[in-house]
């Protein structure tokens, strides 16, 4: 008999959070965090037994580890495929967002200053169209008196 080698389960689960619940982590810190033998964890990973719902719920809970509260406004957020995540935000922040930070700040400065731009050149076009409409006007009076 061929013996499976990914763990199973008699419940509806995501496969990939059922493996990375159960196969990740070192075997004997999750035997003693679920009270149970290392061969057990071992049966659970190669699929020998099915995996209980109280073990995947617990694990996958467990599974999140959230920053504490000595983190200040990054309290919440956990690691998730390299990236801080927060669902209360609805964010999440990933290395490359903390490598690029400086381009965001000087791209901020410049959507600022360009909106400033902007503004002054509509200022800059009202100014000019109401002038060459002056002008047109003055131009057709001095033409109405010099003909």
């Amino acid at each position: 008999m061929r013996t499976r080698r990914f763990p199973r389960c008699d419940f509806p689960c995501n496969p990939d959070d059922l493996i990375r619940v159960v196969c990740f982590g070192d075997a004997e810190k999750l035997a003693s965090s679920l009270y149970v033998t290392v061969e057990q964890i071992e049966r659970w990973r190669t699929g020998q037994e099915a995996v209980p719902f109280a073990v995947y719920a617990t694990l996958k809970a467990q599974d999140k580890p959230q920053l504490g509260e000595t983190w200040g406004e990054w309290q919440g957020f956990y690691l998730d495929r390299g990236r801080l995540v927060s669902d209360e935000y609805r964010a999440a922040v990933s290395l490359d967002d903390v490598l690029k930070l400086r381009e965001y700040r000087r791209l901020d400065r410049l959507v600022i200053e360009q909106a400033d731009t902007i503004e002054r050149i509509i200022v800059e076009r009202d100014f000019y169209k109401n002038q060459c409409h002056r002008e047109a006007k003055f131009g057709l009076m001095i033409n109405r008196i010099f003909k």
